[in-house]
């Protein structure tokens, strides 16, 4: 077999079915129609999900335990080098976070606060280490393909930088090419560079390190780098674009190498097993659990995730309620928390259906705001009783976009 061809099938088998064994993988790749092979292992995953539901719990089990493996390592790895302490610094839905140079280096960027810190363990040469790491982190492409965030291996710098146009240098001036970017990172080195000490498992060491902060309008900025793709997935799913720009603000603030123990992953924080799954049958036409390699390229991501909320607004039971500012209510609410929760809100009937029935009749018995204030007190999660709010505001934000 070509071997070009055959890493391109094990590639597209590990990334459509993470719920394969690595046996089942290489079945595929070994097979004498590669392509077939793929298509019926994933139709015999399908069957098998139709006739025993748990194994969707099972490949939900599968995805958390490879989540907790992944940033167990990271936190395990980093902490040798940081401390305890210091190893909680990992990455999150708003938070970037990257280790390279065996651990020792760390670059922070915090979407919420709109900062970026560069961080390096001290030692010989660190700070010319830390003026490297700097640069990196400026030129670091949006593409998946060239950063893991699981381990500390070095960034690919090609395409586009992610943080472009979110930086400006000393002068105020937009960071327009590599060697602006060096420039800035000398700049950092020889004129902010700042220490502090940190507790490693009971010895302390010093770090050196450089801050800057994005520009005030840096998720607008964001926004904007995006707009093209939420436009043409508002299009195709019928989901308004500033209800599209609203999660990916309140999931990730725009990163896209959110991350969170649920697990989720993208700038529109999509669980493979259930939402991602769910959004990849409605968009691709096949049962595919996408992999969170998939999932961390922002086109894909938010074309899944537009198409999500594509499912709830018109496919799922919330499409029974008639009114359809109180379903857009509901629909991001069911976004946190699912459509079971939402129906909590309104019934206390025991059984699902019932609950549902009950649920959507009352609902459509409502005004608009009267929904709404039903779900900002009485979901059953406080976390969704502010996402709910919190989401609207955000609409509101890019009403315009």
């Amino acid at each position: 077999m070509n071997k070009k061809f055959l890493l391109l099938t094990l590639t597209a088998a590990a990334l459509c079915l993470p719920a394969c064994t690595t046996q089942q993988v290489m079945q595929i790749a070994l097979a004498h129609d590669p392509k077939a092979a793929l298509k019926s292992t994933v139709e015999h995953r399908v069957n098998a999900y139709k006739y025993n539901p748990e194994l969707i719990l099972a490949d939900f089990k599968k995805a958390k335990a490879e989540y907790n493996r992944l940033m167990g390592n990271v936190q395990k790895e980093s902490g040798a080098k940081w401390g305890k302490r210091e190893s909680n610094t990992l990455p999150s839905r708003t938070r970037y976070v990257k280790y390279t140079e065996n651990y020792k280096s760390r670059v922070v960027v915090d979407y919420d606060a709109g900062t970026i810190l560069i961080e390096h363990l001290d030692e010989d040469k660190a700070a010319d280490k830390l003026r490297y790491a700097a640069t990196v982190a400026l030129l670091t492409p949006d593409d998946p393909g060239a950063v893991d965030l699981f381990s500390d291996k070095e960034i690919s710098l090609s395409g586009k930088p992610y943080l472009q146009e979110l930086v400006l240098d000393q002068n105020n001036a937009v960071l327009k090419s590599r060697e602006d970017v060096e420039h800035y990172a000398d700049f950092l080195v020889l004129n902010q560079l700042k220490r502090r000490s940190i507790d490693v498992n009971g010895v302390s060491k010093n770090v050196i390190y450089v801050q800057m902060n994005m520009v005030n309008a840096h998720l607008d900025k964001r926004a904007l780098q995006y707009a093209a793709t939420v436009r043409k997935n508002s299009d195709t799913t019928q989901v308004s674009r500033s209800l599209i720009f609203a999660i990916i603000k309140i999931e990730s603030s725009f990163n896209p190498y959110a991350v969170s123990g649920a697990p989720a992953y993208g700038m529109m924080q999509l669980v493979p097993s259930s939402g991602g799954r769910e959004a990849y049958r409605k968009a691709k036409g096949e049962d595919v659990m996408p992999s969170k390699e998939y999932l961390f390229d922002a086109g894909n991501n938010i074309e899944l995730g537009s198409t999500y909320l594509g499912v709830l607004l018109n496919d799922s039971p919330l499409r029974h309620i008639d009114n359809a500012v109180s379903r857009e209510y509901c629909a991001i609410a069911a976004y946190n928390t699912g459509p079971g929760n939402v129906f909590r809100a309104f019934s206390d009937a025991k059984k699902g259906s019932e609950r549902q029935t009950e649920a959507i009749d009352k609902i459509n018995s409502m005004r608009p705001d009267e929904v709404y204030d039903a779900l900002r007190t009485k979901l059953p999660y406080e976390e969704t009783r502010g996402y709910i709010v919190n989401a609207v505001a955000a609409k509101k934000r890019y009403a315009v976009m």
